[in-house]
């Protein structure tokens, strides 16, 4: 049977479609977040907790509503709550509901938020001198010790980026956390654990090299939620430098496909 050429371009182009890269998403502006942020904090921070994080009421960040909707749902809960609820119109005046609506999508919708203030094209040399670049890649350049940075503004708010760097052990993803294991011989290895199974483990050292170890060769090990990236940089970088590397790593909005690292797929 021979199918008209039509037919086959309009089923192509279905593929096409599916396969576009994710496209960035408007962003609200730095006095709309700003202004929505101090009214979520006056009249919905009592219930659903700082930044939106869960408390008597749901966590926004987990929220369909929240992350999925185009914003006119949200707005309307936002003006005139949900019946039945304890959840009531808290912000009737459309102005102010848009203001909190665009300060959830900044926290809520990486990439979504204001451009982050700064100098991105000296954030870039603020990176490569502070080293991060022998431990991240970004576009395709860097090492593979941490995370690839070359989506990240799309996978994280500025805030939390921003924590990332202070503070690199607040919240460490399971394959970059630290072990440390003693050979049988007395040798002492530290890295990030990148894989495991019954017979074996997979350790990237900071110098990048992995350590391919057979588990009958392992005296101890000991792991700890802690990341192997310096937790000094608050103090070795100036607050402007700090700025513009948050302004360069904004700026990161490749697009992406999300992954998980699972025992079926690594």
């Amino acid at each position: 049977m021979r199918i008209p050429l039509p037919v086959i371009v309009a089923y192509c182009s279905g593929f096409a479609l599916q396969a576009q890269p994710r496209q960035n998403r408007p962003r609200g502006t730095a006095d709309a977040v700003s202004d929505g942020a101090a009214i979520f904090d006056t009249k919905c921070a009592g219930c659903h907790g700082k930044e939106g994080r869960g408390g008597q009421a749901p966590d926004l960040h987990r929220s369909r509503l929240v992350i999925g909707d185009s914003g006119a749902r949200l707005l309307a809960v936002i003006q005139k709550g949900i019946p039945g609820t304890e959840m009531l119109g808290f912000v009737p005046d459309e102005a102010q509901a848009r203001q909190v609506v665009a300060y959830l999508h900044s926290q809520t919708r990486p990439g979504a938020g204001p451009p982050v203030a700064g100098d991105p094209a000296r954030g870039s040399r603020v990176f490569d001198q502070s080293g991060c670049s022998r431990c991240h890649i970004v576009s395709g350049r860097g090492g593979a010790l941490g995370p690839d940075l070359s989506s990240i503004a799309l996978q994280l708010p500025a805030a939390r980026i921003r924590e990332s760097i202070v503070d690199p052990s607040a919240y460490v993803a399971d394959r970059y956390r630290t072990i440390t294991v003693t050979l049988a011989g007395g040798r002492t290895i530290t890295g990030a654990l990148k894989n495991e199974d019954n017979f074996s483990l997979q350790i990237m050292q900071p110098d990048g090299e992995y350590a391919l170890l057979d588990r009958s060769a392992v005296a101890t090990e000991k792991r700890e939620p802690r990341s192997l990236m310096p937790a000094d940089y608050a103090r070795k970088l100036s607050a402007s430098d700090l700025q513009d590397l948050l302004a360069f790593l904004d700026r990161l909005r490749a697009p992406y496909i999300r992954y998980e690292a699972t025992f079926a797929n690594h």
